[in-house]
């Protein structure tokens, strides 16, 4: 950590638990926090939670984070600590990752209000309660990517209509949602690319 730059921007973390970093000083942690705005944990399944809570914690000013087909090892805290640790974030991409049900969504509803971009593609545990909370709640939404999703149905689908101020694309391909559908939205939309 000490030997990065404090120019450096975007950390990607490549099959590392990040115990390198959890040895490291606060200080020398610290030292890249100036300009760090992305932390990138995606395909990494050497990452426990407590990991994760410790990078959180570490750089809570960060405003995107990926976590694309990562496999945490240990409870499924993840979203949890994020939602605690890093309310400012705007970009969360979770394609892949389990959400356990209603209770995450809920999380990152409640905490995670600044989010501008949220990508929860293949998240097959995604329901109608799920989607109608992210359509209600998350009101600064410019992108959503829940794609491969299929529980959800045309009904949660229409709450979408809520964002017609601030969504400018939607990715609902490979769900259940039918191409009537996806028209009648896409009148009540006209400034937002869906893709079906």
């Amino acid at each position: 950590m000490a030997a990065l730059p404090a120019s450096v921007e975007r950390l990607k973390f490549r099959n590392t638990g990040l115990r390198e970093i959890q040895n490291q000083s606060h200080a020398v942690v610290q030292a890249v926090v100036s300009r760090l705005a992305e932390i990138d944990f995606s395909d990494n399944n050497a990452l426990r939670w407590t990991q994760v809570h410790f990078a959180t914690k570490a750089w809570p000013h960060v405003k995107t984070i990926k976590m694309n087909n990562t496999t945490f090892l240990g409870p499924p805290f993840h979203f949890l600590l994020l939602s605690q640790q890093m309310p400012q974030m705007e970009v969360l991409e979770a394609n892949g990752v389990p959400l356990y049900g209603a209770w995450n969504i809920n999380l990152v509803c409640q905490k995670l209000t600044n989010l501008r971009r949220l990508s929860i593609a293949r998240c097959w545990q995604l329901s109608d309660v799920g989607v109608l909370r992210i359509a209600s709640t998350l009101t600064k939404l410019e992108s959503v990517d829940i794609s491969g999703c299929t529980p959800f149905t045309q009904v949660a689908f229409f709450a979408f209509a809520n964002l017609r101020a601030t969504l400018r694309f939607l990715d609902v391909s490979d769900t259940n949602v039918d191409s009537d559908s996806v028209d009648v939205l896409r009148l009540c939309l006209p400034a937002c690319d869906i893709v079906h």
